[in-house]
């Protein structure tokens, strides 16, 4: 106790207004901050008493630290209120966060308490309370409020947090993780909104904890900002249809592949849900395209991948980007024949056959022994009605793969275009005995 102080508190015999007194002097002869730390204790041993707070303000102000001496000033003032009218609600609010953000857990003890009398279902009583109780090593009870404000709401990312901390403490370490694996897939669910991954991995933390329900919303919630965003279309229509909604999972399911039509996973879920609904015709298509798509994903030979998701893109009527792929492919690997292939089959469907007979005729002269390009040719000349040089053309990729039971039947496949039957069953025929003999030494 410095000397002047024991002099004020002789003087007034009162501890209290020895402290206050001296307070006030040495704010007086600007000692800044040695009357910061008179006041702070002052606030510690009479922390109801608002003089501590408006010298601490006071100091704060002098010192230039414009958003401590808010602080104060907010104690303050809601400490005045509270004088006259204790269940202000709002105002035990404003001073308890003060004191949180304070981290005067033991003096906000006894406001939360009270503000739980007046409204122990305010959500932000709750929160407060969950954090002060906490500190306070009132652990049991922090948990229970806890869970009543993620009961009110279910995906804030900081309760989960708070739940984390607090089962840890009560050493419950398993459901500590598994709290703390929501927070965080919900905190990453924020950062990327659109992202896939982090959706499906906050939906799988949710399902741990026994709140897959709130999944939907939180879709709902990016997808209200994203609206443009696949992937949210895709996972909404997901969550639809196991709660047995078809009918509103089938437009998000169509919004998906409009705004990406290789998304494998939204043709999986189409094929499922048109069976459901009794159309197998559509589901069976939706599941050939899912399975191409995936083989696509699966395979190792980038130039022999693309050229799947183009012949995807084709089939979903997508020319542009399938036009845009071809050429990416045909710009990064101009000596693979199978880029040019790709373009030619693109051509084609654009109805640019002179252009498309050329990439096929480029095709083969990178690789004279690929026969797939022969046989695209074969069919532009039939479109053409050029029939000796369709079928010269489709000799020749059938003779360089004479013994490919699908190349013999594409060629039967032309032939009955160009209205030669018998020479069509011919090669149908031969192309079936050579598939039986084939199965007969793999059976060997």
């Amino acid at each position: 106790m410095s000397l002047s102080l024991w002099f004020w508190t002789i003087l007034t015999g009162s501890r209290l207004k020895g402290m206050l007194l001296e307070g006030r002097r040495l704010l007086k002869n600007e000692q800044l901050t040695a009357a910061l730390h008179l006041f702070r204790e002052l606030t510690e041993k009479w922390p109801d008493r608002l003089e501590g707070y408006e010298g601490m303000e006071q100091a704060y102000r002098a010192m230039g630290l414009l958003e401590e001496a808010r602080r104060e000033a907010v104690i303050s003032e809601a400490l005045k209120t509270l004088r006259d009218n204790p269940s202000d609600l709002d105002a035990r609010l404003r001073l308890i966060r003060q004191l949180v953000d304070k981290q005067m857990y033991a003096t906000a003890l006894p406001h939360t308490e009270q503000a739980l009398k007046l409204s122990s279902h305010n959500q932000d009583v709750l929160r407060l309370a969950g954090v002060v109780l906490r500190y306070n090593n009132q652990l049991t009870r922090a948990l229970e409020v806890i869970k009543q404000a993620l009961d009110k709401e279910p995906l804030a990312a900081d309760l989960y947090e708070q739940q984390a901390f607090t089962l840890r403490a009560l050493n419950r370490p398993l459901e500590a993780t598994q709290a703390a694996g929501v927070a965080k897939s919900l905190q990453n669910v924020a950062r990327e909104p659109t992202s896939q991954e982090a959706m499906e991995r906050a939906i799988f933390q949710l399902t741990v904890v026994k709140r897959r329900k709130h999944a939907l919303t939180l879709v709902e919630r990016c997808l209200a900002d994203y609206p443009q965003a696949p992937a949210l279309h895709c996972l909404r229509a997901e969550l639809l249809m196991e709660e047995g909604r078809q009918e509103e999972a089938r437009s998000n399911l169509l919004e998906t592949v409009v705004l990406d039509p290789t998304r494998q996973k939204a043709h999986v879920l189409l094929a499922a849900l048109y069976l459901q609904l009794g159309d197998k015709e559509r589901g069976a298509w939706h599941r050939e395209m899912a399975e191409l798509l995936e083989q696509a994903r699966r395979n190792p030979d980038r130039v022999d991948a693309d050229g799947m998701v183009i012949e995807a893109l084709l089939r979903l009527k997508q020319v542009e980007q399938a036009e845009r792929k071809a050429e990416d492919i045909c710009r990064k690997y101009p000596q693979d024949w199978r880029g040019h292939a790709a373009l030619g089959k693109v051509r084609q469907a654009q109805g640019k056959l002179r252009q498309a007979l050329e990439s096929y005729r480029q095709a083969t002269r990178l690789n004279e022994r690929a026969p797939e390009p022969f046989m695209a040719m074969a069919w532009l000349y039939a479109q053409a009605g050029q029939v000796k040089d369709a079928v010269y053309q489709a000799r020749q990729a059938v003779g360089l793969t004479s013994r490919d039971p699908a190349m013999r039947r594409q060629m039967a496949d032309l032939l009955d275009e160009l209205g030669f039957a018998d020479l069509a069953k011919e090669e149908r025929d031969l192309a079936e005995a050579m598939s039986k003999a084939y199965a007969s030494r793999g059976d060997d």
